[in-house]
């Protein structure tokens, strides 16, 4: 995967969610999207979330706890699926900073958060690229290598 992107998308995301949701993400302390740091490679720094993870408390919980747990689970779908319209495409979240002087196609839609590359496990097979991965067009199922044409198709 590439890794600037992956990690610039995560802290984005999770930014973004901790901001329109209310389910409990840990807050971003510090990030480096890039490897030109004193560690040199990516990282982020996030507080810990209380709690227990639910693979190690799922099996013993009674059926009225997974039926509560399980309606906060699509409590939380329904807001991120409510958060904004629809886009007729699919990307990456990242900040629009994030995005500036790359090869991006980041959306123009105002606001601090945009969509950009495609960051997902089986899009890298066979190690890192550098080529453009893209926005994908959810109204042809093909790639957009132009943003002015998403914008275009979308607006109209």
């Amino acid at each position: 995967m590439e890794p600037f992107y992956k990690t610039a998308s995560e802290v984005a995301t999770l930014a973004y969610v901790r901001e329109h949701i209310s389910v409990p993400v840990p807050r971003v302390i510090a990030s480096s999207s890039t490897a030109e740091n004193e560690l040199g490679c990516e990282w982020i720094l996030m507080e810990k979330v209380p709690g227990v993870a639910l693979a190690g408390v799922w099996r013993d919980a009674d059926l009225k706890t997974k039926s509560r747990v399980t309606e906060a689970i699509a409590g939380f779908v329904r807001q991120l699926q409510d958060t904004h319209p629809p886009v007729p495409v699919v990307g990456n979240l990242y900040f629009r900073e994030d995005l500036v002087g790359t090869r991006n196609m980041a959306l123009g839609r105002g606001g601090k958060y945009d969509l950009g590359p495609i960051v997902a496990p089986y899009m890298f097979a066979g190690g890192r690229s550098s080529g453009f991965r893209g926005i994908l067009d959810r109204t042809s199922t093909t790639r957009s290598t132009s943003p002015r044409s998403l914008l275009r198709n979308w607006r109209t």
